[in-house]
């Protein structure tokens, strides 16, 4: 055992070690061939290469081990062909032509004389040829059949998974994720009938799954073909695999529907069918799986309602439906599920209200966005786990429930695009994680309370198109996070803070179409700010000559503004600047030669001032 020691080089000469039977050279940095000193271990069983960077394919790892019990077999092959024949029974011509006869019954007593003929030609032409298939056949069984586990994951093997895999009729676990291995899985492989654990993820397998795999291996607890090339419908003999616990079938290109016979496997746990092009209803199934902790199946063509007895999987933690074409009503049962954690469903056609979810105490995670949902938000105040909220772009209305300041670990708050009232709670600065405030377009009014100042983690405040009639609350000084802050179409009034300068990771900016007024604060402290946009509002005075700190400026919009005096010179030093948009102002003087040095300039807009022009070097 050599794992997890960081070696590097080719892979060791193991020669001297004729009685190896575990062979663990795992999480080190091997590399070059698979070592051909293979076939030297006649008592092999556990092959374990994972995580290293070995080249080759399947077939010469296979042919190497088999060549390792090549003496072994030869010389059973030889007892085996010197062995007295007396004691079987008589063959047919079928039975000598085709192989079947049975060996066991062909007894001298059952050899009448009208076939002695038959039998001699037997005994002369035929039986040396049986003998050598015969041995031929102990060989493979012989090379291949102790071997219980072969663990070659995350190499660089290539080619195709050959059908001599069959001949490993021990074989509990097959691991070769993340190769570059291709082909189509043989059927051979269910001649593997003890197989418990198969892990072909991240290959470049393709076609069918083949349906005899899943009826002859029966014992199969963890199935892992995700991230390869496979098409075609889940086949329904998977509901044979009644021992199986985990199946990760996603990021592949299967079709059809989701099979009602996968619910027979009612001891899963784990089941991953996103990604792929899975249509139809979600089966009722599901609900005999009591153990299933996780489900995934977003990014189909899965339509349909949501089974009720979805609920009946009490020990469901995770559910993620997304990017689908599910319809209906969220079930009211699903309160039922009170150890569920995430809840995925945005994306979708779901409508009616969120009856139940607030019954789900352990919630970390519920997006719900991009549906038609109606009514109320919950009182979540009851699920103090709660780190992400988002419920964007529905029909929901009423106002934002106080008892959301409860929920001390919310991180994310996305309740824009809906038709919600009132005002924002103060209470909201009580969640002291939260880092993206999301509740624009909506129809919310009054003061943007101050107590968000406290929200020091505070990345992303976005409230643009509302109607609060509220000044920029001074406190925001305090989010020094704050690196989005969008208040566009907000009915905003009063000046823009000086304390928002202190706000130095601010990179977007938009206060555009408001009835904002004063002049611009000092604007060097904003030296990762790349898009400014003040259009639309009353804004005066010069702007200042510290806009040159900004070095990271792509985007600066402040038409329609009542700005005056000249362009300060430092402008140019703006490098990255692609985009100014200074018309419909009072600005004056020349147009600074300076500016030409911003090569990535694309649009200048100046008109409707009082400029003398001059020769920037750029026009748009």
């Amino acid at each position: 055992d050599f794992s997890h020691n960081a070696v590097s080089g080719a892979a060791p000469d193991l020669d001297s070690c004729s009685e190896l039977r575990d062979l663990r050279l795992s999480h080190n940095h091997f590399a070059g061939d698979v070592p051909s000193s293979l076939g030297q271990f006649t008592q092999l069983r556990t092959i374990d290469l994972s995580n290293n960077g070995l080249v080759g394919s399947l077939v010469e790892l296979l042919s190497h081990v088999a060549s390792a019990a090549e003496a072994a077999a030869d010389e059973a092959a030889a007892d085996a062909a010197a062995t007295p024949l007396s004691g079987l029974a008589t063959p047919t011509e079928g039975d000598v032509l085709y192989n079947t006869f049975p060996f066991n019954n062909f007894g001298a007593s059952n050899r009448g004389p009208a076939k002695g003929a038959l039998w001699k030609k037997v005994q002369r032409t035929m039986m040396p040829m049986l003998a050598a298939q015969a041995a031929s056949k102990a060989k493979e069984r012989r090379a291949f059949g102790d071997i219980q586990l072969i663990d070659l994951s995350r190499n660089k093997l290539v080619g195709d998974l050959p059908p001599s895999i069959g001949l490993c009729s021990r074989l509990c676990s097959l691991l070769l994720a993340k190769n570059a291995l291709h082909g189509v899985i043989p059927v051979e492989i269910a001649q593997c009938v003890d197989l418990v654990d198969l892990d072909l993820s991240g290959n470049r397998f393709r076609d069918k799954l083949p349906p005899v795999l899943f009826h002859k291996c029966r014992k199969l607890q963890h199935i892992s073909l995700h991230g390869n090339s496979f098409n075609g419908p889940i086949p329904p003999q998977i509901g044979e695999c009644d021992q199986l616990l985990v199946l990760n079938l996603d990021n592949n290109q299967l079709s059809g529907h989701i099979p009602e016979t996968l619910g027979l496997c009612n001891k899963l746990q784990h089941v991953n069918l996103s990604k792929n092009r899975l249509s139809g209803p979600l089966p009722e199934s599901f609900g005999r799986c009591r153990d299933l902790r996780y489900l995934s199946a977003h990014s189909n063509n899965l339509s349909g309602e949501l089974p009720p007895s979805l609920s009946q999987c009490v020990e469901l933690e995770q559910l993620a439906l997304y990017k689908n074409k599910l319809a209906g009503t969220l079930p009211q049962s699903i309160h039922r599920c009170d150890k569920l954690q995430i809840l995925l469903l945005s994306d979708n056609q779901l409508e009616g209200g969120l009856v139940g979810v607030d019954h789900c105490v352990h919630l970390r995670q519920l997006d719900i966005s991009k549906n038609l949902l109606t009514g109320e938000l919950p009182e979540l105040g009851d699920c103090p786990e709660l780190e992400t909220l988002q419920l964007a772009n529905n029909q929901l209305t009423g106002g934002i429930p106080r008892s959301f300041g409860k929920l001390a670990k919310l991180a994310r708050l996305h309740l824009q695009e809906n038709l919600l009232e009132g005002e924002i709670p103060p209470e909201l600065g009580d969640c002291a994680e939260l880092r993206e405030l999301r509740l624009s377009s909506n129809k919310l009014e009054g003061d943007i309370p101050s107590a968000l100042g406290r929200c020091s983690n505070l990345v992303t405040l976005a409230l643009d198109s509302n109607a609060f009639r509220s000044s920029i609350p001074q406190a925001l000084g305090s989010c020094l996070q704050l690196e989005v802050l969008h208040l566009a179409s907000a009915a905003i009034i009063g000046e823009i803070p000086i304390e928002l300068v202190k706000c130095t990771a601010l990179r977007e900016i938009n206060l555009a179409q408001n009835a904002l007024r004063g002049e611009l604060p000092e604007l060097g402290e904003w030296e990762k700010v790349e898009k400014l946009v003040l259009t639309g509002n009353k804004l005066s005075g010069q702007l200042p000559s510290s806009i040159g700190n900004c070095s990271e400026l792509q985007i600066l919009s402040l038409e329609s503004n009542n700005f005056n005096g000249d362009l300060p010179p430092t402008l140019g030093q703006c490098a990255a600047l692609q985009e100014l948009r200074l018309s419909q102002n009072r600005f004056g003087g020349s147009i600074p030669v300076q500016l030409g040095a911003c090569g990535a300039l694309r649009v200048l807009q100046l008109d409707s001032n009082i400029m003398a022009g001059g020769g920037a070097g750029k026009g748009g």
